[in-house]
């Protein structure tokens, strides 16, 4: 982030894609990151133009018809941007001195190719894998109405009883094992939280599923000393086709 405020403060804001990489220097990967967060959607000078010939998305497109994104919304294509970026990337070069010289701009627009329109579930889970947010809403509102009726939300967990069977789904923000053995893992829904044991002979039962980034989890309620956790039987990943999610791992 220091050469991009740095960039800024002293040639001001940035006016193109193009200009952005010259001035910044960042690499690809960096890129990448910054689009799929939507960090560079100001740079897509398609956006304006789509905005100016009334192209909204939504309007026959993927983009809002499954994000949830007002028709009357214009968003930027993140895979132009990212395609872009990928043309007009050059590593900086080193001079004899140490000093790093700036990659010149060049024309890429002969290039540019028409890419099919990026869906509001893959923006989705481009912000996710970018920032582990997405500001629009949870991950989990798009998935639990694929999810068996059983599956309980994380806000209803309260209601039951100690002993109480019951099944719950989420995205994994944290995985723990503290003494080697027992794991805890917690859950996260469009709701809150659900806390999970899982006991040395279940981990080693499931150990490879529990490494998959969205989990549903059967289990029985235990309340004990003011304390309520989910002891899980079962646990498997939910069959959606989503890319790796870093959860906080084992700290």
């Amino acid at each position: 982030a220091v050469p991009i405020l740095e960039a800024r403060a002293g040639a001001g804001m940035f006016t193109s894609l193009a200009d952005f990489m010259t001035r910044t220097g960042v690499h690809q990967e960096v890129l990448d990151h910054l689009s799929a967060a939507g960090a560079l959607d100001s740079f897509d000078e398609l956006a304006v133009v789509r905005e100016k010939a009334g192209v909204y998305s939504g309007s026959g497109s993927a983009s809002g018809s499954d994000a949830g994104v007002d028709s009357g919304t214009v968003l930027a294509d993140r895979r132009h941007l990212r395609w872009e970026s990928g043309l007009r990337y050059r590593p900086r070069g080193e001079k004899k001195d140490g000093s790093r010289q700036l990659a010149f701009e060049m024309p890429v627009e002969q290039d540019m190719v028409a890419l099919p329109e990026e869906s509001g579930w893959d923006r989705m889970i481009g912000e996710y894998s970018a920032t582990g947010v997405h500001p629009e809403g949870h991950l989990m509102m798009k998935v639990r109405p694929h999810l068996p009726k059983s599956v309980i939300r994380s806000d209803e967990v309260r209601n039951y009883a100690n002993g109480d069977r019951i099944s719950v789904a989420g995205l994994v923000i944290r995985r723990q094992k503290p003494n080697g053995k027992t794991v805890f893992i917690t859950l996260e829904d469009e709701f809150g939280h659900s806390p999970l044991i899982i006991w040395p002979a279940v981990y080693q039962r499931f150990k490879l599923d529990i490494k998959e980034p969205l989990l549903l989890a059967t289990g029985t309620i235990s309340r004990r000393e003011g304390t309520m956790n989910i002891v899980v039987e079962t646990i498997k990943p939910i069959p959606e086709s989503i890319p790796q999610y870093h959860s906080r791992d084992w700290g």
